[in-house]
């Protein structure tokens, strides 16, 4: 379930709704970037970490028909798995999962640190 609202969410640019989908290392990665940010500005104002997302490569055209997922992966702190969100035309969206404080949470990579 997860995996389907973590791409409509994605689909519709609601960073707002992707947020608490994010598992914890990906959303403190946004809060401290927010907070440089908001640094950056001299305080005028306050960047939110949502603010900070980037979505890219999800076709807003692609209908979800299912999801695919390892149903031996058991539910608990820590555990890893991965999920293939269907569409219509033969297309799908591969996510890494993990299952933090009770919840399965979308893993998302780290940036490439800036060159100097």
């Amino acid at each position: 379930a997860v995996a389907q609202r973590f791409v409509l969410a994605a689909q519709r640019g609601d960073t707002a709704d992707l947020l608490p989908l994010l598992e914890r290392s990906a959303a403190q990665r946004l809060q401290t970037a927010a907070e440089r940010a908001t640094h950056h500005v001299g305080g005028r104002r306050t960047i939110a970490p949502r603010e900070m997302l980037q979505i890219v490569d999800v076709d807003p055209t692609l209908r979800i028909t299912g999801v695919e997922a390892d149903d031996e992966v058991v539910a608990q702190e820590g555990a890893l798995t991965r999920a293939r969100v269907l569409g219509g035309r033969g297309e799908s969206i591969d996510l890494s999962l993990i299952f933090e404080d009770g919840a399965w949470r979308v893993q998302v990579p780290a940036p490439e640190p800036a060159a100097p």
